[in-house]
């Protein structure tokens, strides 16, 4: 992966020296990486990104290390086709959604926020 992925960046909570947050741990297998992030946004998150089959062996392992509270998230395309590779349990509740942009937003209308 030549620049990592928003989600990534947002689970490793990168600390200004550039090293990952407290708790977080980062695995990488092939093509795929994870961030196993701790109480992310309410949940024990890992984000995902990268090629599909590394993804799967790496989505397998990062359990073994973090426990098994922790939910991949990431790209849908790449979920969906871990969902379908990896028995276990199915897929529940609403989809985890992801929006990034590569410019600031304008000003806050009047009456906003």
């Amino acid at each position: 992966m030549e620049t990592p992925e928003g989600h990534l960046l947002w689970a490793a909570r990168i600390r200004p020296d550039g090293r990952p947050g407290s708790g977080v741990r980062t695995v990488r297998q092939g093509g795929a990486i994870a961030a196993a992030s701790p109480a992310l946004s309410g949940r024990d998150r890992s984000a995902v990104a990268g090629e599909e089959g590394d993804a799967v062996a790496l989505v397998r392992e990062v359990p073994r290390e973090v426990g098994p509270a922790y939910r991949p998230f990431g790209a849908a395309g790449l979920i969906d086709a871990l969902v379908r590779r990896i028995p276990g349990p199915a897929p529940g509740g609403p989809p985890f959604l992801w929006m990034e942009t590569q410019t600031s937003p304008g000003p806050v209308p009047p009456g906003v926020g």
